[in-house]
């Protein structure tokens, strides 16, 4: 249907009889690759990921953007 989808767990599908693939291998999701300590945000107008390696320099650019200290 071309819309992306999140899931509360590790896969929106039952595993079944084959067990739990792997947790710390990235995924791609709506075109974007999540990765282990990737930092995710959620709303109404949609989900972002800011690669870890990024979130400082994000957090800094937010704060600057906010008048934060």
């Amino acid at each position: 249907m071309g819309f992306p989808a999140c899931s509360r767990g590790v896969s929106a599908q039952d595993m079944g009889q084959t067990g739990p693939g792997p947790v710390t291998a990235p995924a791609v999701v709506a075109g974007a690759t999540v990765r282990r300590g990737d930092a995710i945000a959620a709303g109404d107008d949609g989900v972002l990921c800011v690669p870890l390696q990024d979130c400082s320099h994000t957090l800094g650019h937010r704060r600057r953007d906010q008048g934060e200290r």
